[in-house]
Parts: C-alpha cells; structure tokens; sequence
C-alpha cells in the first residue's frame, strides 16, 4: 500500500470492498472481500501502468521474455506490438527460439513422496505451520513475525 501511495494512487475499502484509483480518476484495480482476504478483481482488467520504459537496448524475443520475468509469449508479444514499453526494442521475429528451460521447469509437477499419502481420519491430524521473521519494520499492530498456519 506505502508504495501505491508514493506513485500517486488512492487506495480505498468500502464495506467489502477494495479499489485503488490514479489521480487522474481512473479505477485500476477492484477487489472484493471474501472473508479476511481481498481477492483481486480479474475480469476486466485492462493493461494499465504508471510508467514503463527500458534503456532502449535492442534484444532477442527470448531476452525480453526472460527479462519480464518469464512472462507468457502472448503478452510479451503485445507488450512489444502495441508499443505500451517505450524502448522495449526486438530484433527478429516475435517468437521463441526454442523451449525456455525455466518455463519448463516451472511447469512440472513433482511427487513429494514415492509412498502413497495417508488420509487423515481426525482434526487437526496433519497441521502444516510456517513462520516468517523477525520483520525489519513493526507489522500492522507492532508483530515482527508472521505465522501461518494451515490445517489439512
């Protein structure tokens, strides 16, 4: 929120309700509560940003999709083609050379363990716990640890 508030926006919540909205007006964002979550809006998003730009250098397809974070072909394709990244520079054509190893990676599935899983038969009989911490900076409340914890 400290750095949507630094670019200029307008963060709100009403009732069940969430929207972060430029200083021209214009509504960028919408979420709605769903229990003690804001689960973001996705329906009708539009590509929107504050402000892009690269150095100009001039890369590869496969650069680019890298340098965007492994970012989908269609999206780096329209990211280049609607010129909505000043400087955002291909040579060749608009395609993967090949098959990305990261991509591929990220995209498998693993198997934990090779014994089959054994069901659970009472609460609270498998509960995973994750702590994260201590915070360089006091959470909401002064907390310097952030724990989770989910019951399967």
């Amino acid at each position: 929120m400290l750095k949507l508030g630094e670019k200029g926006t307008n963060v709100s919540f009403n009732n069940n309700s969430a929207a972060v909205i430029t200083r021209d007006g214009t509504k960028i964002l919408t979420a709605t509560r769903v229990g003690q979550l804001y689960a973001i809006d996705t329906t009708n998003w539009k590509l929107n940003a504050f402000a892009m730009e690269t150095q100009g250098s001039v890369a590869s397809f496969d650069t680019w999709h890298q340098q965007l974070g492994l970012a989908g072909v269609d999206s780096v394709k329209e990211l280049i083609t609607k010129r909505l990244v000043d400087g955002l520079n291909t040579n060749g054509e608009l395609v993967m050379r090949g098959r990305c190893e990261d991509c591929i990676f990220g995209k498998h599935s693993t198997h934990l363990f090779n014994k089959p899983r054994l069901s659970e038969d009472e609460v609270l009989e498998r509960v995973h716990i994750d702590i994260w911490g201590p915070a360089r900076t006091q959470l909401a409340g002064g907390a310097l640890y952030f724990l989770i914890i989910m019951v399967l």
